[in-house]
């Protein structure tokens, strides 16, 4: 008996000759049109925030395509995923259950196949997804700030922060607890320009379990340079019925600290000064002074003087 050697040319053609078949044989094989069973990944988008998705029935869609052995094989290397809005789903008012019609959706679903794969059927009737609600509720923010002014300069308004609330979703035991809530810390020295920063919340560990519709905020201030002034104001007595009271002085001088650009509209009419009679005591002939009203552009007013003599005449 000849043995064929493999190295020979007889041998050689012959394996070629065999790969040649095999491979014209798969790609005939390939080039016919076949039927095929996909499963396809169910996902949900666009949650509102006070609901969550406890769970999806089925996860994976079945559908039947088809198309060439070639177009079947390149897709089975990954697997396609449909993306579901909760807008689409249809709630069920009897429980807590939303429904998603395949038969309704046949267009969304084939969207998600390859161009190259013609979809059949879907193998189910619908997806149902089980939703828990959450509880919601409007929390206040407190800004968590210092600010250390420059020498000569003060805000010249409240520190402002928006949006000045936020909306939490959360479990009701957590909730029912939550007033406010902070920002996280911002610190800044020498201070002389308008205030203007974005900071984020703070979120602690207890409250890991609470969604927020919004998490950064914008705090801005409002900053002047101030310079201080001094102007004499005449003192009124209070509750004296009728008795007459004589006091020494009759004036006193207020310092206070304004922007300097009104600096020059604050007058001594616009500061009210008092002294009240009611608290008078024979064992003590002073009274003590209160500014009432001073103007509105002063930030901060103080009394040279914190009390003032007084005599009664019979």
């Amino acid at each position: 008996m000849k043995r064929v050697k493999i190295g020979s040319a007889n041998a050689r053609g012959f394996f070629f000759f065999l790969l040649i078949t095999t491979v014209m044989a798969a790609l005939i094989k390939l080039s016919k049109t076949y039927e095929s069973t996909y499963k396809i990944l169910v996902k949900v988008t666009e949650i509102p925030i006070d609901k969550t998705i406890q769970s999806i029935s089925p996860e994976e869609i079945e559908v039947k395509v088809e198309n060439s052995g070639f177009a079947i094989l390149r897709n089975n290397w990954s697997t396609p995923e449909a993306y579901i809005s909760f807008k689409s789903l249809n709630k069920n008012e009897a429980d807590r259950t939303y429904q998603y019609s395949l038969s309704n959706n046949l267009s969304n679903i084939e969207h998600t196949l390859s161009d190259n794969l013609n979809l059949i059927s879907v193998i189910g009737d619908e997806v149902v997804v089980i939703v828990d609600e959450m509880e919601s509720k409007e929390i206040a923010i407190h800004p968590n700030v210092q600010l250390e002014y420059a020498s000569g300069y003060r805000a010249k308004e409240e520190l402002n922060i928006e949006p000045k609330l936020v909306r939490a979703v959360g479990p009701h035991y957590i909730l029912d607890k939550l007033e406010v809530i902070d920002t996280e810390l911002f610190v800044q020295k020498d201070v002389k320009d308008n205030v203007e920063v974005t900071v984020a919340i703070a979120i602690a560990d207890s409250l890991q379990e609470v969604k927020f519709d919004v998490t950064n905020f914008i705090i801005t201030q409002e900053v002047t340079k101030f310079t201080e002034g001094t102007v004499t104001v005449p003192i009124t007595v209070l509750n004296n019925g009728n008795n007459k009271v004589k006091i020494f002085p009759k004036e006193v001088e207020v310092v206070y600290s304004v922007n300097l650009d009104d600096f020059e509209n604050i007058k001594g009419k616009d500061f009210v000064v008092t002294c009240d009679f009611s608290n008078s005591s024979e064992n003590n002939n002073y009274l003590p002074l209160t500014i009432k009203k001073q103007p509105k552009e002063v930030s901060l007013a103080r009394l040279v003087d914190k009390q003032v003599q007084y005599l009664v005449i019979d």
